[in-house]
């Protein structure tokens, strides 16, 4: 369970559980604290919806397709695990600065 805690934000919960063995359901739930919250308390949750690209200053819209995926945006940084990942990057991202009027 420790390793699904220790993945890097920014990586799907898909493969995080193609990686590790688990149902992707079930990661998402030890990843979002709605299970094992007990377990490794000093591991950081994902707060969902909080830091994706869309609510950073540096996001700009522009729809475009990025080998076959469809993406919404680009960073303004060019950053180019925001078009790699989608707008999950900013989970991670150390350039996140929260867009003005949109709440975290």
């Amino acid at each position: 369970m420790r390793i699904v805690l220790e993945s890097p934000p920014d990586e799907s919960h898909e493969s995080v559980a193609a990686r590790t063995g688990y149902g992707r359901e079930w990661v998402r739930r030890i990843r979002t604290g709605e299970k094992c919250a007990d377990l490794f308390p000093e591991l950081p949750r994902i707060i969902t919806g909080q830091r994706l690209c869309t609510r950073c200053e540096h996001w700009v819209a522009k729809e475009f397709r990025y080998q076959g995926f469809r993406r919404t945006g680009i960073c303004d940084l060019g950053i180019p695990e925001a078009v790699e990942i989608g707008c999950r990057y900013g989970i991670g991202c150390g350039a996140f600065a929260q867009k003005k009027g949109t709440n975290q």
